[in-house]
């Protein structure tokens, strides 16, 4: 077995961003905290505290920081991460990927979305079943890109041309020599391909803040 490897120069400007959000929510959460514990002490009443609200401009901001930075670094990242889980769903390589940084940064893109819809259609998404669309398409991804991927054939046959161009093959009675290559170029149906779960989530997603909208209308309209 091969393993290669690929070099993401921007991941620091990825992890300040997570860093932000991250610290905005303990702040968050500890202020909720502290609430409910002296709802308790005070009033004997136990309250749940839901800091999501508070969080949701961050969320948005997050998701507007995340596709900048996609934009200037010409999708390198995502790229990296399309090529890395490509070469594995078609068993020609084991690269190793920090899959956690596009599952974080898509979850954010992917609620920040969904907020921004939430607001247009002024209706209240729950938070737990956004994320359970997104994860539920997420750990399927291979699945949903092997049924339904977009341009699955093309993003294949560049995949297994990619893997080839690393091998300098012999001509002669002896072993292929593995090398490595230089990928100038983001191949953008590569990513559409890779990335078919997360449209999927989205168009779920939608589909999801259509039926709450409607619900909605219809029990204002029984109301009154």
């Amino acid at each position: 077995m091969t393993t290669d490897i690929s070099k993401d120069s921007y991941a620091w400007v990825r992890m300040l961003l997570g860093m932000g959000i991250s610290i905005n929510l303990a702040l968050n959460g500890c202020v909720a905290l502290l609430v409910s514990a002296r709802l308790y002490a005070v009033h004997g009443a136990l309250w749940v505290p839901d800091v999501f609200p508070s969080v949701q401009f961050r969320v948005q901001l997050r998701a507007l920081l995340c596709v900048l930075v996609l934009v200037i670094t010409d999708w390198w990242h995502l790229f990296e991460y399309a090529l890395c889980t490509a070469d594995v769903r078609e068993g020609w390589t084991n690269t190793f990927v920090l899959a956690d940084i596009v599952r974080s940064d898509a979850l954010m893109v992917f609620l920040g979305l969904a907020i921004s819809l939430a607001q247009l259609l002024r209706i209240r998404l729950r938070l737990e079943v956004l994320v359970a669309i997104y994860l539920v398409c997420y750990y399927c991804s291979d699945v949903i890109i092997n049924r339904m991927g977009i341009a699955l054939e093309r993003s294949n046959a560049y995949v297994k041309a990619n893997y080839l161009a690393n091998i300098l093959l012999a001509h002669v009675d002896g072993m292929d020599l593995w090398t490595i290559h230089e990928n100038t170029e983001t191949n953008y149906t590569l990513l559409a391909t890779q990335m078919t779960w997360w449209v999927l989530a989205c168009a779920i997603g939608i589909a999801y803040a259509v039926v709450e909208k409607v619900s909605n209308m219809y029990d204002a309209k029984t109301r009154t």
